[in-house]
């Protein structure tokens, strides 16, 4: 009667609907869940929750996964021994589907995770194994450094995360690619030194910072990683009295709430979108509208933005 499936009399439909109405009754989401063989809970591995694209992220996929109601059990990966731990707990914890922020599943855990023959779906990262929500890393550190080069610059250094790392991030390494890329095709050297890696973090950006701008011949421009080390680099900058943009351009990536208020030009990729898009696409798979062995691919867009951060070179 409830649920609108069982014939009943007019009367007693009428009678029901009043109790219903007096007792302001809400039908259990779990209850329907479990009628239908589901736990109506999803686990989310999500590492380094609290930086910020990454808060970005989770709340695309929580407006989504709660307003079907569904809770989230979230996996956070904040160390290297917890890579393989969480990817364990995940499936040991036998959710409806699996959200996977920003990193691929390890190669140890991968045969497991897809013998659990549980919905699988990567946000912000490219596997082949899995559906995926993706931006073209390459083809943003490409847009931002060809941004700088049409300014007129052309000692223009990198500030990144190390490329070989415990939890197989590489947008940074692949966006330092782009860099390469847009850098070798005007001609433009790139001296080692002005190729920066250290630990994901606005402080160690700032010290990688100084050391660029103490060079002999430092450069007049940084393509940052990320909007959380532009942010250390524009702190490197003023640390040493070094003014942004007349001596110094910066570029970041990402497009984070503090960019806009601090003048950032950036490279803005679409996080809450992909957040939302991925739980979707999870809700999909859990709901049998796509089968999970039929993997799809949804790459995102790509925007600079151009703020206060970035101007042509200066003449002296």
């Amino acid at each position: 009667m409830v649920n609108g499936t069982a014939p009943v009399r007019e009367p007693t439909r009428r009678r029901v609907e009043d109790a219903i109405r007096a007792l302001d009754y809400r039908p259990s989401q779990i209850a329907r869940g479990l009628s239908r063989g589901r736990t109506m809970k999803v686990g989310v591995i999500a590492p380094f929750f609290t930086h910020p694209s990454a808060v970005l992220l989770l709340q695309g996929a929580e407006e989504r996964f709660t307003a079907t109601g569904y809770d989230i059990v979230l996996y956070n990966v904040g160390r290297p021994e917890q890579v393989d731990e969480q990817f364990r707990n995940v499936v040991d914890g036998r959710p409806d589907g699996v959200l996977v922020i920003g990193m691929p599943p390890p190669e140890r855990e991968l045969k497991r995770l897809l013998d659990a023959r549980l919905p699988v779906v990567l946000v912000d990262f490219w596997h082949s194994a899995f559906t995926n929500t993706y931006i073209d890393n390459v083809a943003g550190g490409y847009l931002a450094t060809r941004h700088l080069i049409e300014l007129g610059h052309r000692r223009i250094a990198f500030v990144g995360d190390p490329s070989v790392n415990p939890y197989g991030f590489n947008s940074s390494g692949n966006r330092c690619n782009g860099f390469r890329r847009a850098m070798a095709e005007s001609g433009l050297e790139i001296p080692g030194s002005y190729i920066k890696e250290g630990p994901h973090g606005r402080h160690v950006a700032h010290r990688l910072t100084a050391e660029l701008l103490n060079l002999n011949e430092p450069p007049t421009a940084v393509v940052a990683a990320s909007d959380t080390q532009a942010l250390g680099v524009l702190d490197g900058a003023n640390n040493l009295g070094v003014d942004v943009p007349k001596r110094l351009s910066v570029i970041g990536f990402d497009d984070i709430e503090v960019a806009a208020y601090v003048g950032l030009t950036t490279v803005r990729q679409p996080l809450v979108l992909s957040g939302q898009r991925g739980a979707e696409l999870l809700l999909e798979a859990i709901s049998g509208t796509h089968q999970p062995q039929a993997l799809l691919a949804e790459q995102l867009p790509l925007e600079l933005i151009v703020r206060k951060s970035t101007a042509p070179p200066s003449s002296q």
